[in-house]
């Protein structure tokens, strides 16, 4: 019945207890479901839309999700962790804007890279944050959207090419060895006039993008 004047935007899964599913609204409250979806309680009420999300891969307390907020708010676009399983939340900078990528590294999920018109970087699970790239300060014609580490454990970031003009990405993709300081292109995708990539993903040596 939560679910009856607000659809849900976004589902998490719980990394570790695998029936255990959180629900985004469009109404901004989470709920949560400790039965794979045969019952659900309200977790939390909120006023932020949820761009995106992700549980942190080994330790089921932590959430990074993207939110926007009002337009009246300080912030309007940025991110906000979890340390206890989306009961309480906490912005990780009030002044980040333009929120579009989270990155769990690999092979040290203590490292998380967060991105936008500027990235920062967490050593600590995300109770601490650095800024690794930032703007000069207008928005930027393009940024870096959906980022990912390399599944191989290196410390490579892939990422795929954002025009902020038009609100979605465009045929590039590229990768960063300095955590998202700089970015290299790797490939331009061959699409049809008007397509443009949705997401990525990779397996083994190779990267494998979805578009439309």
């Amino acid at each position: 019945e939560q679910f009856v004047s607000s659809g849900i935007y976004l589902l998490l899964q719980n990394p570790v207890n695998k029936n255990e599913i959180m629900a985004f609204l469009f109404n901004g409250n989470i709920c949560y479901s400790y039965d794979f979806g045969d019952t659900w309680e309200l977790r939390s009420e909120n006023y932020f839309d949820i761009i995106n999300g992700k549980y942190h891969p080994t330790d089921p307390n932590i959430i990074i999700v993207g939110i926007t907020g009002p337009e009246e708010a300080i912030y309007y676009s940025t991110f906000m962790i979890s340390f206890d399983n989306g009961f309480s939340w906490e912005i990780i900078d009030m002044n980040f804007d333009g929120a579009a990528g989270i990155a769990y590294h690999y092979s040290n999920p203590d490292i998380i890279v967060v991105n936008g018109w500027k990235v920062m970087k967490s050593v600590d699970k995300g109770k601490s944050w650095e800024i690794v790239y930032r703007n000069g300060g207008a928005k930027p014609e393009y940024t870096i959207n959906y980022i990912e580490f390399d599944k191989r454990g290196s410390n490579r970031l892939y990422g795929t090419k954002w025009d902020t003009s038009k609100y979605q990405t465009q045929n590039q993709l590229y990768y960063s060895d300095d955590f998202g300081a700089t970015w290299v292109e790797l490939c331009e995708i061959s699409l049809e006039e008007d397509d443009y990539v949705i997401d990525f993903v990779q397996h083994d040596n190779n990267i494998y993008t979805y578009s439309k």
